[in-house]
């Protein structure tokens, strides 16, 4: 009996550490609408105050807020900007830990193979990674909300484009609590 209460007590565990939680849109400690950056190509880009910094991934790679006078390549899920990664994928480093985090997410028209689907990679306070999603389609025509509540303690998260070019994934309202 205290065999099997010690290897049931040790799966619920090894099963909580590994498991993280999709969640709806949830209440933030900080938000970037991408409205409030000026529009422009980036290498880097502070985001969420001064709380975070975005950056491409891939070399090469560069973060281009757009405004809504584009329409058909990526119209913003809410206000006037958007942000999108030319050519590549994304990551956000927090500067505090974060425990949340999600967003509106889709893929650009027009440029040739966009993405189908977005998966992200979290990585611990010692920058381990810990948790990779599954892949989760995204559309040419509508913003998906995915958000994650963490178990453990997030000061990085990469955001990948799967299928087509790579990369190219459109963010809006990302957003990320402790």
């Amino acid at each position: 009996m205290k065999k099997c209460l010690a290897a049931l007590i040790g799966a619920a565990l090894g099963g909580f550490a590994c498991a993280q939680i999709p969640i709806g849109p949830f209440l933030p400690n900080i938000l970037e609408n991408y409205d409030s950056q000026v529009l422009g190509v980036y290498t880097t880009l502070s985001t969420m105050g001064p709380w975070a910094t975005t950056n491409p991934i891939t070399p090469g790679a560069q973060l281009h807020i757009v405004q809504n006078m584009t329409p058909t390549f990526l119209p913003p899920f809410n206000g006037n900007h958007a942000m999108v990664c030319w050519g590549g994928d994304v990551e956000w480093r927090f500067l505090v830990p974060i425990k949340r985090f999600g967003g509106y997410w889709r893929a650009p028209q027009g440029i040739g193979s966009p993405p189908t689907a977005v998966q992200f990679k979290f990585y611990n306070t010692s920058n381990t990674l810990f948790f990779t999603s599954p892949a989760q389609a995204i559309s040419t025509t509508a913003w998906t909300w995915r958000g994650y509540w963490l178990f453990w303690a997030t000061l990085r998260v990469e955001v990948i484009g799967i299928g087509g070019s790579g990369g190219f994934v459109g963010h809006d309202e990302t957003r990320a609590r402790w």
